[in-house]
């Protein structure tokens, strides 16, 4: 995940971190990252949306014990503008 996440997604510092930004976590302290969520919520009050079993998708504050199972931080890259044609 977190090689696919390299790939596609464009890194960001946790302390830049801003809404519609993904987050990966892991579990373990030495284990592969196997958990994402979508940063949401107001700059001064961040929260995390993911899916927790048995849980279905939740929103839940960004708390340090989330915060120091994070393994990456990366925001989505810009979209290109798409080429109109003149008639």
């Amino acid at each position: 995940m977190l090689a696919a996440s390299t790939r596609h997604l464009v890194p960001v510092d946790m302390p830049a971190i801003a809404p519609g930004d993904v987050l990966l976590f892991r579990m373990r302290p030495t284990g592969p990252a196997r958990h994402v969520g979508i940063v949401a919520g107001a700059p001064d009050a961040l929260t995390l949306i993911h899916a927790l079993s048995p849980h279905h998708v939740t929103e839940s504050a960004l708390s340090p014990q989330w915060r120091k199972r994070t393994a990456a931080a990366f925001a989505f890259p810009p979209v290109p503008e798409a080429d109109h044609e003149e008639d």
